[in-house]
């Protein structure tokens, strides 16, 4: 996948709902660019970072996020083994394994 750090990435970063469905619908391409810094796309972006998205948009993200997005590996781990750790992990879990 390749590196880009998208305005999908600073919408999720300033917690920009409205605007990350708008980018998402304008640009589903992006939901597959990894950002330049760590080498997450939007969805592990949004969690990783502890951004604080709500539970909405993580799984709005989720429902956008090609399936081959989320079975690649990130830089160091595959997707779930990357979120494990995360707090926000814990808290979406139950909801993650629901929809996939």
């Amino acid at each position: 996948m390749e590196r880009k750090t998208t305005h999908l990435h600073e919408k999720i970063q300033s917690k920009d709902e409205q605007g990350i469905k708008e980018l998402v619908k304008s640009h589903p391409e992006w939901m597959a660019f990894k950002d330049e810094e760590f080498g997450d796309i939007p969805l592990m972006y949004a969690m990783q970072l502890k951004v604080s998205c709500s539970e909405d948009i993580v799984l709005y993200l989720l429902n956008e996020t090609p399936t081959e997005c989320i079975n690649d590996q990130n830089d160091n781990h595959d997707f779930k083994e990357s979120l494990m750790p995360t707090e926000n992990f814990k808290e979406f879990f139950p909801s993650l394994l629901q929809i996939r």
